[in-house]
């Protein structure tokens, strides 16, 4: 039958005989496979497989990725970035990693402010936005906008007294232990801010003045 003949040898190829040192010399130019690097991201940066997958199934992607990673130092929330904001922008506008106008590097930075509480998560996201259309750096961004996140205590007792004195009723129903209302406080002070209110330093204010 017909596929006995898998069985024989083909009469029209000679045996090749390929030396292992070609071989060895062949795999060592072979680029990283998706797959491989899938499993690497898992383990080295502690992505899920979810994320590794999304990251590495084009390698522009998985690059630009792996750059703002190392520079960042935050490789998940380096994750966070590039497949939120960083992939919406360029399916928004249609252009490729590899032409998109905010670079690892830059993109590095602007993590960096957010994490050092120079930029709060809002603003940091309206200095991406600035960056994508005009192609400057997160610091040229900020110091043209006036972004930097108000953490000065002094300030930021100013933005709570007022929002105390204008919204009596639920500062006494913090007093009264509804703590759950502090998120309310906190939010009416990021609007009186204009989203430059530290979060974390405005909740401390809050709880020091009414408790919780």
């Amino acid at each position: 039958y017909a596929h006995d003949y898998r069985y024989f040898p083909e009469p029209d190829l000679l045996p090749l005989d390929v030396d292992k040192a070609l071989i060895e010399e062949l795999k060592g130019q072979i680029p990283e496979l998706p797959l491989e690097r899938e499993r690497r991201f898992n383990g080295e940066y502690n992505l899920s497989a979810y994320d590794a997958g999304v990251l590495c199934a084009e390698k522009p992607m998985a690059d630009y990725f792996e750059e703002v990673a190392r520079a960042a130092g935050d490789s998940k929330v380096s994750a966070n970035w590039v497949m939120r904001e960083v992939m919406e922008e360029l399916k928004s506008s249609g252009a490729a990693i590899e032409d998109f106008t905010v670079s690892p590097a830059d993109l590095a930075s602007l993590i960096k402010l957010v994490a050092g509480d120079t930029l709060s998560g809002q603003a940091g996201r309206e200095v991406f936005k600035e960056m994508a259309s005009s192609g400057e750096n997160a610091e040229a961004v900020v110091k043209r906008l006036g972004l930097q996140q108000i953490s000065a205590g002094g300030e930021l007792e100013r933005f709570v007294d007022e929002v105390i004195t204008g919204h009596p009723d639920e500062a006494e129903r913090i007093r009264a232990g509804e703590t759950k209302l502090i998120g309310f406080f906190i939010g009416q002070v990021m609007k009186k801010s204009g989203g430059k209110a530290n979060p974390k330093v405005t909740g401390d204010i809050v709880r020091k003045k009414l408790g919780g």
